[in-house]
């Protein structure tokens, strides 16, 4: 008895267990069916886009994302504690190109005279020019607080050039190399970089910056994870697959420039203006003066995100300049907690190409019961139609927007989140749904003809068995109906009238068929089978 009891019960827990794997797995297919479109369009959306990513065709739309988000924030107000001498064309005119030695010695002598934190001299002297090279040795060699400038050049011994060399035995030299985008845009300042004799040099922009938080108490500290803490900024270098950057050269310590705005940011004066002591009271006092080339004719100039307006190039930013909005950006960043441009882990980029691939999908897969289940009023309204046709195009666009909007907000608080290629997920995963649908649907009404009604075509497409040739058991109810008379009816009117009648008596019964998500089986004269 005991043992007969214990098979009983071994086979009851058997076939309960089997029971609940398979309900587990009907649920699981259901599941799976139900989201089929977004499951097939998202991860095969989301490899392709990884993949173009990678080859770098990418990389024009990122910048020009980067640069459109650069320029439509507001303008900063000028950085007062920088100032500029700018040699312009008049200065040129007067003074002959290079400056000659007396002249530059008189000009270092009177911007000393202003008592400045620090003085950037932004133009290369590794040979003497004209007369007064003794002259300017003595502004070299008593002025402390003066750095000169040198050319690493990269890999190419001709695009170096030599320091001036009394600053080079004082100590007093920076590097003014910069870090060109292929498509002639600087986006990106050298922090430091190695000599040709592996010495760690800075910049300039970075020397003028350690001379005025100096006086701070603010020193560079390495972190062990080789990253730079500045005050109450960390700086992290530049990685080659950073933001919208594919395989970039990321030799030396790199960051992204946040520009305070279009060329012409800084106060400037002229030589001629300082030279004749047309300079404001307290003009360069406890500030850093920056000297250096902003004459057209010098070319001493670069393309930034702000030289671009209505699709053209406007007037390049002069050198120097480019070198004050790095230095502002490291004393904002250390003394004012102005944020530092910063990026998502690749990994983290990649996660967020699948996230808007999977937002596509769904957009799009979300939509598809209302659209091909519309009531008889929605089919035969014309305003109706066409807001079913374009709510999908409407939804897109508008998840489109807040998606730029997201983004341009992340911008102006310092994240580089690519937009791009999310934009691209976006788009690509809509298409390859919309496009998966009509083909399911199209396949279906190909296979029930004429007589499948929108609402069934939307059954099947949401059932896993979907259209199936099995012999299924089911309750059904057959509507049979004809028009009593009819046959004596069509033998007095004429055959126009007949034809008239039929189409009025079917049009009605389709309706009603239709509403009740009947299907049509068969028409022959005036009988119908439903």
């Amino acid at each position: 008895m005991i043992s007969t009891l214990g098979k009983l019960w071994q086979r009851g827990r058997s076939q309960l267990s089997q029971s609940l794997q398979s309900s587990s797995q009907q649920l699981w297919k259901q599941r799976i069916w139900k989201w089929r479109g977004v499951l097939i369009a998202a991860p095969s959306v989301t490899s392709v886009v990884i993949a173009v990513r990678l080859t770098g065709l990418m990389q024009g739309l990122e910048w020009a994302a980067f640069d459109q988000y650069m320029r439509m924030r507001t303008p900063e107000s000028p950085d007062d504690r920088i100032v500029i001498v700018g040699i312009q064309e008049s200065d040129l005119q007067k003074y002959g190109w290079p400056l000659p030695d007396d002249v530059l010695a008189k000009l270092l002598d009177r911007v000393r005279q202003q008592q400045p934190r620090a003085i950037g001299l932004d133009l290369y002297r590794d040979l003497p020019v004209g007369q007064g090279y003794a002259q300017l040795t003595k502004v070299f060699e008593s002025t402390p607080n003066l750095v000169g400038i040198q050319k690493i050049g990269g890999t190419d011994p001709l695009g170096a050039v030599a320091p001036p060399p009394v600053l080079q035995k004082l100590g007093q030299v920076a590097a003014n190399d910069v870090v060109m985008d292929s498509d002639g845009k600087l986006r990106r300042g050298l922090l430091f970089l190695e000599d040709r004799e592996q010495n760690n040099l800075p910049t300039l922009s970075m020397s003028m910056a350690m001379f005025y938080l100096d006086r701070e108490g603010i020193a560079p500290q390495t972190t062990p994870d080789d990253r730079i803490q500045l005050g109450q900024a960390l700086l992290t270098p530049v990685e080659a697959n950073d933001g919208g950057y594919v395989r970039a050269n990321a030799q030396g310590f790199q960051t992204l420039i946040n520009y305070r705005g279009p060329r012409g940011s800084f106060s400037t004066l002229s030589v001629e203006q300082v030279l004749n002591g047309q300079m404001p009271a307290q003009w360069g006092r406890d500030r850093i003066i920056l000297v250096g080339p902003m004459a057209e004719s010098l070319r001493d100039t670069f393309y930034t995100p702000y030289s671009v307006q209505l699709m053209q190039l406007t007037k390049p930013t002069p050198g120097v300049e480019i070198h004050a909005n790095l230095t502002s950006q490291l004393l904002s960043s250390a003394l004012n907690q102005r944020p530092l441009f910063k990026t998502w882990s690749e990994l983290g980029e990649m996660l967020w190409i699948a996230g808007w691939a999977i937002v596509g999908a769904l957009l799009v897969w979300q939509q598809r019961s209302l659209q091909a289940s519309q009531t008889l009023a929605s089919l035969h309204s014309p305003l109706s139609q066409a807001w079913q046709s374009l709510k999908i195009p409407v939804s897109l666009v508008v998840t489109a927007a807040g998606l730029v909007l997201g983004t341009y907000s992340a911008f102006t608080l310092g994240w580089w989140i690519p937009v791009a290629p999310a934009l691209l997920s976006l788009g690509w995963s809509a298409i390859v749904v919309t496009g998966y649908l009509a083909q399911t649907a199209a396949e279906m009404r190909k296979t029930l003809g004429r007589y499948l009604t929108d609402e069934v075509v939307a059954s099947l497409l949401e059932t896993p068995e979907g259209l199936t040739l099995v012999g299924e058991k089911r309750k059904v109810t057959t509507l049979m109906s004809d028009i009593r008379g009819f046959t004596s009816l069509s033998e007095q009117l004429p055959p126009e009238q007949v034809v008239k009648l039929l189409n009025l008596y079917l049009g009605f019964m389709t309706k009603i068929i239709q509403r009740y998500g009947g299907t049509i089986n068969d028409l022959t004269g005036d009988g119908i089978v439903v």
